[in-house]
């Protein structure tokens, strides 16, 4: 099993708030589960700690795969592109970890 961890800063930007644009990016990446072969589990949360004041990660998301091609099939998907392409433009900063469970 492949563990795919990522971590954002979101910004305020077109209008909105720091904080809308956190419920919005969570709300599009838990609209992926059930939508794309080989994501096995999707977790999507808020920093607990985050305000609006915050230079923190405010979302940390988790997801597991089969395999690295499985990992490498969601992140070509149609419906991870268009989610991805909206957390581009509210992205501040982004931090990511792959790993294979072993044994």
């Amino acid at each position: 099993m492949v563990k795919h961890y990522v971590m954002l800063e979101i910004g305020a930007t077109e209008g909105k708030t720091k904080e809308e644009n956190i419920l919005a990016v969570l709300n599009a990446l838990r609209s992926l589960e059930g939508k794309i072969p080989g994501l096995l589990a999707i977790e999507a949360e808020l920093n607990a700690k985050v305000d609006a004041k915050s230079n923190e990660i405010d979302v940390m998301l988790v997801t597991e795969f089969p395999d690295f091609a499985a990992l490498e099939r969601y992140q070509a998907h149609p419906e991870h592109v268009k989610v991805l392409d909206f957390i581009k433009t509210v992205l501040v900063s982004r931090w990511a970890v792959d790993y294979e469970v072993r044994g």
